[in-house]
């Protein structure tokens, strides 16, 4: 991996981005099923971690910048560096969206955005989904929080980079062999 060379990384993470959110966007717009939305942004992951993965390791996504940085596999500042690049890069992707695709289309579409649904308006939409994990009970809860740490697990490579009090809670929680918990 390039050490410190954050322009170039960056660039990488900024083509990967956009490209992500242009074609998966896009293909909403397209699509006449789910397989095609899927195979679109399959796709795109592929090529460009393949093709810029050996630069910036293919993030292309801040919440995969994220579980590198809680797992200290990232400096802080380049995680900034990929965080500003990749907002940038999705937000001017959606642009060239919306200044690309005709009107109909992108009203028809939403371009994938999710909506609310008939007779909710924003606040409410707000209160449901604050009320909504807790009204399910605790498997939601234990779900995403098993969720989290098992990928973090995963991104240090077998806890081996995790504090020991989330390695330990992981390893009783999800019943995973992770070396080291003591």
């Amino acid at each position: 991996m390039l050490e410190g060379d954050y322009v170039r990384r960056g660039a990488a993470e900024f083509v990967g981005t956009f490209a992500l959110i242009f074609v998966g966007a896009g293909s909403v717009a397209f699509a006449r099923t789910l397989t095609d939305i899927a195979l679109a942004h399959g796709l795109v992951i592929a090529v460009f971690v393949s093709a810029l993965g050996f630069i910036s390791g293919g993030h292309f996504n801040p919440a995969i910048t994220l579980g590198f940085l809680i797992t200290r596999r990232i400096a802080t500042t380049l995680a900034l560096v990929y965080w500003l690049v990749q907002f940038g890069a999705a937000a001017l992707a959606a642009l060239t969206l919306k200044l690309v695709l005709p009107n109909a289309i992108e009203t028809q579409s939403s371009l994938g955005a999710p909506s609310l649904g008939g007779g909710i308006g924003p606040s409410a939409g707000v209160v449901v989904e604050a009320i909504r994990p807790r009204k399910m009970g605790q498997q939601s809860s234990a779900t995403d929080i098993g969720s989290l740490l098992a990928f973090a697990c995963q991104m240090a490579g077998r806890c081996g980079g995790i504090p020991r009090a989330t390695r330990a809670a992981a390893a009783r929680f999800l019943r995973i062999p992770c070396r080291r918990v003591r």
